[in-house]
Order: structure tokens, then sequence, then C-alpha cells
């Protein structure tokens, strides 16, 4: 019994002792200001409230500032971090860091046990002295949560208590509170000492309207809330935490040699897009003649892990590093392409539906083959006849002739076009200017052979995300 103690001891203090080394601190070159930084996961997060004013000093406010009324609380800054209209908070992290998105605070809360957890986990011991979560009161209340265990008298539920805040993993979470608008344009501050509203750099599109979410942590609760992007204006004020850049293409080598971001140039040409008459042709006729300029094409599908890296969750139902992201839509991947130009300062977006089907067929290297790289599917695809039923690492068949992998089978892609018959001769084509529906291109893993050839043509609503094989691969 001693020995077994004692080796728990052991391993409850190397687990301390790991988790210490991720603590760090940098220091804010734009005012010289220093922060604490933690690893939590996969993710490092600023452990304090960002404090920056820009460089003309008027970035943000303390809480309860009043310019108009010479008013200024410096203190609460000191103690809180400042207050940013949404707008502000997207630009005041400094170099190397970011306003997290949605999915990326879901990464956090998920990793912290999810929502009903995370506030406990997440939020400093001291400084809620309104709500005194942090326990040290005798009225401070208490987290309660039940616990099933398995003893001589059988299965019993255990009632347990314990302080609200633990701080678990760091992060240092304070209530800053915010500063509301209220009707007829006045505003006031709110919840200081009591809740603490994070901003995320995340839109969507409602009925036709901006939404802007931000999450709110006050006592044991965590949640995601929206706001019209008219309200979200300079009078709505809240706290930022600044999330980490991820090393774009750095370190990306999974399932082998392999980098989401490696690109195959191919110079331009003409040739034969869609389905010949007499073969299987469906909506990729008639044939017709496109000529395309150089450009350049991924090598690989993107991989699950460089989706992570830039969105920082991963959506796909088959899970993998070295897998195709799958389970994203047209718009997710619009999301991802200017998260990812701006990580990188390039122009990364999706091919055009010729461009497309011209690297498929090789290009100007082009043999003719009915799949891409070959007439005998087996060899460069994974496809239904094969796949065991999964989707598999990129890479990991046979390349064309201008050695691009997986245009044939594993995950069908996205492309830029807008889905739309066919014209006559086109140099260039974009597609139609307009539409309902999207263009993909190649197969899936659980696709017949018969829907496998180069030519085959399919269409989705760019909204659409729940099929497990629709993924892309990015263009330039």
């Amino acid at each position: 019994m001693k020995k077994t103690i004692l080796t728990a001891i052991c391993v409850a203090l190397l687990c301390v002792v790991a988790f210490a080394q991720q603590k760090d601190t940098f220091t804010d070159s734009r005012d010289g200001k220093k922060y604490k930084s933690i690893k939590i996961g996969e993710q490092v997060w600023m452990a304090q409230n960002l404090d920056y004013h820009g460089e003309d000093g008027y970035l943000g406010l303390c809480y309860g500032d009043e310019p108009q009324k010479k008013i200024k609380k410096p203190e609460n800054c000191k103690k809180y971090g400042r207050l940013y209209d949404w707008d502000e908070a997207m630009k005041a992290c400094p170099e190397g860091w970011h306003l997290p998105s949605e999915d990326e605070w879901q990464t956090l809360v998920n990793f912290a046990g999810g929502k009903d957890t995370a506030g406990k986990k997440l939020m400093a011991k001291n400084g809620w002295e309104k709500n005194d979560f942090s326990g040290k009161s005798p009225k401070a209340p208490k987290c309660k949560w039940t616990e099933e265990k398995i003893d001589e008298r059988g299965r019993v539920t255990v009632t347990k208590y314990d302080k609200c805040a633990t701080d678990e993993y760091g992060f240092s979470a304070l209530p800053g509170g915010f500063r509301e608008i209220l009707p007829g344009g006045y505003y006031r501050f709110r919840n200081v000492d009591n809740a603490g509203y994070y901003w995320s750099a995340s839109e969507k599109e409602m009925y036709s309207r901006s939404y802007i979410n931000y999450w709110i942590m006050g006592g044991t609760f965590w949640g995601t809330y929206s706001l019209t992007h008219e309200v979200s204006d300079s009078r709505l004020l809240q706290s930022v935490r600044c999330l980490q850049d991820y090393c774009i293409g750095c370190d990306d080598k999974v399932g082998g040699n392999v980098n989401s971001l490696d690109m195959v140039h191919v110079e331009g040409g003409k040739f034969t897009m869609g389905c010949k008459q007499g073969s299987d042709c469906d909506s990729d006729s008639p044939a017709h003649a496109v000529t395309v300029s150089d450009f350049s094409i991924g090598k690989y599908e993107v991989t699950q892990k460089l989706w992570k890296e830039v969105m920082g969750a991963n959506p796909s139902e088959f899970k993998g590093d070295s897998l195709p992201v799958v389970n994203v839509s047209w718009e997710n991947i619009q999301a991802f392409i200017l998260r990812l130009n701006k990580k990188t300062g390039k122009k990364y977006r999706l091919p055009t539906e010729a461009e497309w089907e011209y690297a498929a067929r090789g290009g100007n290297k082009s043999k003719g083959y009915k799949y891409s790289g070959s007439n005998d599917i087996s060899y460069v695809a994974w496809y239904k006849g094969n796949s065991g039923g999964t989707i598999h690492p990129v890479g990991t068949q046979e390349p064309n002739e201008l050695g691009i992998y997986d245009m044939t089978g594993n995950a069908r892609e996205w492309v830029n076009d807008w889905y739309g018959d066919y014209g006559s001769y086109e140099s260039n084509p974009a597609g139609p200017l307009s539409g309902y529906n999207r263009v993909l291109r190649g197969c899936e893993w659980d696709h017949e052979e018969h829907k496998c050839p180069i030519s085959r043509r399919d269409k989705s609503s760019p909204d659409y995300n729940k099929n497990n094989g629709f993924g892309f691969r990015l263009a330039m």
C-alpha cells in the first residue's frame, strides 16, 4: 500500500513539473509590456488580458474610464487589462499572436472538459471578489457535482463540493466586466469582479446580417453569444485574450515526406475539357477546348494537421494528422484561406474547375489516362474497391504525370466555380457569375469506379459540410 501511494505522489509531482515547463513570458515589442503565456494542449495562450493602448494611446479603455469627464482608471487596466470594441480587438494583438476564432475558443473549452467544467478550470483563483469564486470567504459559493463509485455496498452516488475556481491550466481568466450599450445610445460599465467577456474573431452570416461571436466566463458558466454587427461598435467594449500564431508550413511532415503547402507549378496550355461523346457522359459534357495560363496547385490535399494549425479545430469525421481534412464546406474553406493568407503573406486560393481538370489530366505532360495518373484506378486512387471503408493518408498512392497525388479518389475536392453548363471554347474560364451550388471534382474513398473518371463533375451547396468525403487542395 505504501509503495502504491508513493508511486502516485511521484507521478503527480512529475505532472506538475512537466506542466510548469509550459509556462513562459514574452515582451510586447510595441510598448515593452511583459505578459505571461501558457501552453494548454496544442495551443499557446496569453495568461493575462491584453493591455495595449495603441501607438497614439487611444486604443481601448480601462474599466470605468470616461474620457468626456476626464475620468481615468489605470488601476483597472493593470488588474484586468483593457476593454476593446471588436474592430480594435481584431488588430490589438501583438505580432505573432491573433484574436482567437470561435473554433479556437472551442478547442480550449473542449480541452478543459467542456462547457460544464471549463469555467472552473480556467478562472483565476483570486480576483473574483464580488462572487468570491476563489472559495476563501466562509460565504463563498461552492461548486457541486455527483460521482458514481462502486464499493462493497454496490453502486453508490456521492455528492462532492469544491472551490469553483481552480485555475488548473494557468489560464487565469479574470472578471474584467464590459461596457454595454443602453437605449438611446447611452452606455455603462458592468460586472467587473463578476464576469469576463472575451471577443472572438469569428463572424457568421445569418439571415443576411453579420454576427460576431464572443465568449463569456463568470462563475462556472461558459457560453457563446452573437451580436449584430450594427451594435458591436465602439460603444460595446470587452476583454481580449491573444492566441499565439501557428507556424504554418513548419514541421508539417506527416505520413512520410508530406507538406500540405507543397505546390506544383503547372505550365499553361490548351486541352479538351469534359467528357467526349460516346463514353459515360453526364453533366461533364460537352467536351470543349479550354486554355489555361500558368498556375500552381497543391501536390497534396490539405491535411487535417494544416487545417488545425490554421483554424484550431478539426471538423473531420475521420481523425488523423496525415488524412485529408473533410466535412468542410466551400464557405469553411474561404475562411481557412483568408486566415492562411494572413498568416503566410501569400495568396492561396481554390483552383478553378478548368485548372483542376487540366492538372488532373497531367497538364502538358498528359498521357490521356482515364484516371489521374493511370488507366488502372487501383494504382493511383483510394476508392470503394480498395479503401477498406475509410479515407487514407494523403500521398500514399502513385502520383500523376505532374507529380500530384490523389486527384482521383480519397476525397472529392471543392473548386472555386459556381456550378453551371459548359460553354464552347474558353480561355481561363472561371464559371458562372452566380448560382446555387459550387463544383466538386474527383471522387472519394467510398465511390464505385464508374464515378471516378477525371471529367466527372459534382455539385453541392456552398455551406454544406456534412459529407465525410468533401475536401480540397490549394492553388496559387
